[in-house]
């Protein structure tokens, strides 16, 4: 929209063009008595493709890189998912690894997270490096 967010003013940052896919698995039943139970397997991966969408800091700020680091590095990220619903018990585990933040300097970051449920109970678990943290500063 053209709106500033606060930390990069409005129409800086160029157009971002990415491909990316995804495969999806699974299996899955209704038993006889009505309950659908399932488990289900996503693998997933993306990239930028535009050139000049991701810089180190210090070259967006007109700083030199230092050397051996690339100064135009692409966004990329792969990741997995299972979902799973057998015998009353519920279960997602997902994680993904890339280098997702521009201003990452290079770092590829990794993130999981971890949901268990049975009946009423539920817990679960989120873990992100600092390069993958999309909390970081907020």
């Amino acid at each position: 929209e053209g709106k500033p967010n606060g930390n990069v003013p409005a129409g800086v940052t160029p157009s971002k063009y990415g491909l990316g896919g995804d495969i999806l698995l699974g299996w899955e039943r209704t038993r006889e008595d009505g309950v659908q139970e399932y488990i289900k397997v996503e693998l997933t991966g993306n990239s930028t493709l535009s050139s000049g969408y991701a810089q180190a800091a210090g070259a967006a700020a007109g700083v030199p890189a230092l050397p051996g680091a690339a100064a135009d590095d692409i966004l990329w990220d792969v990741g997995a998912k299972v979902s799973m619903k057998l015998w009353g018990l519920c279960a997602l585990a997902a994680t993904d690894v890339g280098r997702k933040k521009d201003g990452a300097q290079g770092t590829v970051g990794a993130d999981a997270l971890l949901t268990l449920g049975y009946r009423w109970f539920s817990a679960g678990g989120y873990f992100a490096s600092q390069a993958s943290n999309v909390f970081q500063g907020v």
